[in-house]
C-alpha cells in the first residue's frame, strides 16, 4: 500500500527543486497542454499535490513548473512518497505512462529508456515494469532500437521478446 505524508517543513526550499530520474523516464507535456495546465493553475492553483521522493518530483513536474511561473507555488502543495524506490517506480507508471496521453512514438521512447536502464532484464519483465501486459508490444520496427537489443544480450529470451518490445499505435 502507499503511503504519503505531508511535505518537509517551509525551512525546505520548494523554489529550487529538481525532477527524480523516475519522473525523467517519461516525457514533459507538450507546449498547448503546459498553456492550459499554466493558464488553469493561475486560475485554480494546484489542486493535486506534488510529490516527492527523496528530495526529488516524482510526480508533478508539469504542476511545479507551471506554478512556479504564475506565482502559485505554496508549500502544503506538495506531498512526500513514503515507499520504495520500486514501489515510486510502479507508481510513476501507473498514475503517467498508463493513464497520461502519450503518443505512441512518446511510449516507445519510455521503453526504451527503461531497455537501458534495466539491460539485464528480459522484455516481459521491462514490460511488467511498465504496467503493461506483454501481448500488448509489437516487433521492434526502429533500426537504433534494433541495435540497443543486440548490445543488451544475446539470450533466447530476448530475442524472442523481441516481438513484444513495442506499443503498437493501434493499442495506445
Amino acid at each position: 500500500m502507499l503511503n504519503f505524508k505531508s511535505a518537509p517543513e517551509p525551512a525546505f526550499d520548494y523554489s529550487n527543486l529538481e525532477a527524480h530520474e523516475l519522473a525523467n523516464l517519461l516525457p514533459m507535456i507538450d507546449d498547448v497542454n503546459f498553456a492550459n495546465l499554466k493558464a488553469d493553475i493561475e486560475k485554480n492553483g494546484i489542486l493535486e499535490p506534488i510529490l516527492l521522493f527523496e528530495g526529488k518530483i516524482l510526480d508533478g513536474r508539469n504542476r511545479y513548473r507551471a506554478a512556479k511561473e504564475v506565482g502559485r507555488l505554496t508549500p502544503t502543495k506538495f506531498k512526500m512518497f513514503e515507499g520504495s524506490y520500486a514501489e515510486a517506480e510502479a507508481y510513476v507508471f501507473s498514475t503517467n505512462f498508463l493513464r497520461r496521453q502519450m503518443t505512441p512514438a512518446q511510449k516507445q521512447e519510455v521503453i526504451l529508456k527503461m531497455l537501458a536502464k534495466y539491460p539485464t532484464e528480459s522484455i516481459r519483465q521491462i514490460a511488467k515494469r511498465c504496467g503493461r501486459p506483454t501481448p500488448t508490444f509489437r516487433k521492434l520496427r526502429r533500426s537504433g532500437t534494433n541495435q540497443l537489443l543486440n548490445k543488451r544480450s544475446s539470450t533466447s529470451s530476448v530475442r524472442r521478446g523481441m516481438r513484444y518490445l513495442m506499443l503498437d499505435a493501434r493499442s495506445s
